[in-house]
């Protein structure tokens, strides 16, 4: 299963819509989905790591997928996206 990873800040208004919209999206179950605060241990090195400088910052499985609030449509896509690569997966033999 993927996993959605949103990285917020408490004081950003941007990130409550975005964190709306993913929470959301989450409840169709086709990923996990967590929030990172920017000010948390996790939210540092993450920012760090991939130079983040500003809030929200969408992550799919680890890369960043968006910046800001996505479209709800754009977001959508990409779930759809991710429902099919598991629907793929799971019908692939992994065994002989």
């Amino acid at each position: 299963m993927s996993k959605v990873t949103l990285l917020v800040a408490d004081w950003c208004p941007v990130s409550r819509k975005a964190e709306d919209l993913w929470r959301g999206l989450s409840k169709i179950g086709v990923f996990e989905y967590e929030e990172v605060d920017i000010s948390s241990p996790a939210g540092r090195q993450l920012a760090k790591t991939h130079s983040i400088d500003s809030v929200p910052v969408t992550f799919i499985d680890g890369n960043i997928a968006f910046h800001g609030l996505p479209n709800k449509n754009d977001a959508w896509r990409r779930i759809n996206e991710i429902a099919d690569e598991g629907i793929r997966d799971s019908r692939v033999k992994k065994d002989c």
